[in-house]
């Protein structure tokens, strides 16, 4: 995978992860919905153009696999962010998802 793929694979990532963490917001109160959902379904619309334009240039089943970055940035910003607990089977299931991240990562960067 050339570098441009790689870009739209993060910058997939990480407008995914800006938009859960607004839906997270914007479910705490009515006042804060207005103020969070909207931008929300904005980034929506944005990480979908960004989607099709990494699914014309590598396969879906590779793609798929790498948004799995999700779990893991979704869990960090959540601690961080909103203070909620990593549990150790929480963490767990991280670690599995970012072995499986690296492991389609390798295998598409050779094969593509």
């Amino acid at each position: 995978m050339d570098g441009t793929t790689w870009m739209i694979i993060i910058g997939c990532i990480t407008l995914e992860t800006m938009e859960q963490s607004l839906y997270r917001v914007g479910s705490e109160s009515r006042r804060r919905w207005f103020q969070a959902i909207p931008p929300a379904v904005i980034l929506h619309i944005a990480s979908l153009g960004l989607w099709m334009l990494l699914l014309r240039r590598i396969p879906l089943g590779v793609a798929l696999p790498m948004m799995g970055a999700n779990f893991v940035t979704i869990a960090i910003v959540g601690r961080l962010a909103f203070g909620e607990q990593i549990t150790r089977r929480r963490l767990a299931g991280v670690m599995l998802v970012v072995v499986g991240f690296v492991m389609v990562a390798m295998d598409a960067t050779e094969r593509l």
